[in-house]
């Protein structure tokens, strides 16, 4: 059988962009993500009108899916928990030759927002996730749940959210934690 140089090429560049296999979500802790492919700029977004006083807008990002590229995740409006008004937003950052995924969390006016790189380098695993109360979704839209996220200092619990299901796709993969040497990384969720 023989393989054209081009299509051998296209797959040997695949392969390289995404290492690990995908797991049941149990064993998602497990899972080595490596993304050594830059994610591409942000979108530029309409904001919409603000749907009431207390609410935050929460900037797009682009999330890595299982199949080797990454998928973007729009804006929306969110309430911020008591006690916090500002979204550190998600990020993506060049670590140990790899793109490694950065959760965005919430903080309060005047509290230090450390570096993606001191957001990034987490040496603790996080705790178990508590337990999220969803209501019924509302038409078109799917819960997106909430995740751990390390604020440079200690772990930080980010609620989970309603956000309208983008064309094409169903069911929202959450993001998880893994464990990569002494440090922990956490991988993106997906839209699939």
């Amino acid at each position: 059988m023989k393989i054209s140089r081009h299509l051998l090429a296209g797959f040997t560049a695949l392969s390289a962009m995404f290492v690990g296999s995908t797991l049941l979500p149990h064993e998602a802790s497990a899972q080595e993500v490596r993304i050594v492919l830059a994610p591409p700029p942000p979108r530029v977004e309409v904001i919409t009108v603000r749907p009431g006083p207390y609410h935050v807008w929460r900037p797009g990002v682009w999330v890595w899916h299982v199949e080797g590229r990454y998928v973007w995740h729009p804006g929306h409006w969110d309430v911020p928990p008591p006690g916090k008004s500002i979204w550190v937003r998600d990020e993506w950052v060049s670590y140990g030759g790899s793109w490694r995924f950065v959760p965005g969390h919430w903080r309060a006016v005047g509290e230090h927002i450390p570096s993606a790189i001191q957001r990034v380098v987490v040496a603790a695993a996080p705790p178990p996730p508590p337990v999220e109360t969803i209501a019924v979704a509302p038409a078109g839209q799917a819960w997106i749940h909430g995740h751990w996220s390390w604020d440079g200092l200690q772990f930080v619990w980010v609620p989970g959210h309603f956000m309208a299901v983008p064309v094409g796709f169903t069911i929202w993969e959450p993001g998880h934690w893994f464990a990569s040497g002494p440090h922990w990384f956490y991988a993106s969720g997906y839209w699939r």
